[in-house]
């Protein structure tokens, strides 16, 4: 399956509902994984923090701050989320 452009990614999840929590971040915003955690909460998914850190450890931007943890870039999850709408697993 082709890789998904950020714009078809966006409309995605736009259609999708659900992430304007992401989609509504600047661009080149970071997520750490314990918001990521929180913002899924939200919408009832909640997923375990080494859950996200699965699903984020290979993504290209992924960041390592340390003792901050993990972060991904808005741009890197909105893909992946969008990806896995199209029926790819998220973990």
């Amino acid at each position: 399956m082709p890789e998904l452009s950020l714009d078809e990614a966006v409309q995605l999840l736009e259609d999708h509902g659900g992430y304007s929590w992401l989609l509504d971040a600047p661009p080149g915003f970071s997520f750490s994984v314990t918001s990521i955690v929180e913002h899924l909460a939200k919408t009832g998914v909640e997923p375990t923090t080494r859950t996200v850190q699965n699903w984020i450890k290979d993504l290209p931007h992924t960041t390592s701050q340390g003792g901050l943890g993990d972060y991904a870039t808005r741009s890197d999850l909105i893909i992946m989320f969008a990806g896995r709408m199209r029926g790819r697993k998220l973990a």
